[in-house]
């Protein structure tokens, strides 16, 4: 049995190095994608503020004795991508509140139900660091494509002024 913290001070670490990865995209990257790459830095904030607003909601019901059932994954990805675009619709600063809200409360999910959980439904709540990390790792090779480009547009801009 793994210690919740041990998953919680994981969630962190990586929450911790996604947003240091968002704050160094330049401005004018944050709501584009790079060539190649299904999701830029807001689309990749409102996909995972979507996840984790739903396992939070789903494992609070459970832990809740609600009864609930998991809808199939063809249902859960259909309504995660019409939340995405809603969530997508908001200027960045609040898409990154809400990736923001989603991880609090995915962090403390963990903390209150951690030991309400069987076997199975904590092995599936470390699904959400891989999912962080996996789109963490995307967003870095994106910003090394938008990066480079975003200094050579300033030393265009510098050189014509």
């Amino acid at each position: 049995m793994v210690n919740v913290a041990i998953l919680i001070d994981a969630l962190v670490d990586e929450d911790t190095r996604l947003r240091e990865l968002a704050a160094a995209f330049p401005p004018e990257h944050r709501e584009s994608t790079a060539p190649g790459f299904r999701m830029g830095l807001k689309a990749t904030l409102a996909h995972l503020a979507s996840w984790d607003d739903f396992t939070t909601t789903f494992f609070d019901a459970v832990c809740g004795g609600e009864g609930v059932v998991p809808p199939s994954f063809e249902a859960f990805v259909a309504g995660s991508h019409e939340r995405e675009l809603e969530i997508c619709r908001a200027p960045f600063e609040t898409v990154l509140d809400l990736y923001r809200r989603a991880t609090g409360n995915l962090l403390g999910l963990l903390s209150r139900h951690w030991s309400d959980l069987d076997d199975t439904q904590r092995r599936n709540l470390f699904l959400p660091l891989r999912h962080r990390r996996h789109h963490r790792r995307q967003l870095a090779a994106v910003l090394e494509q938008v990066a480079p480009q975003a200094d050579a547009e300033e030393g265009l801009a510098g050189a014509a002024g």
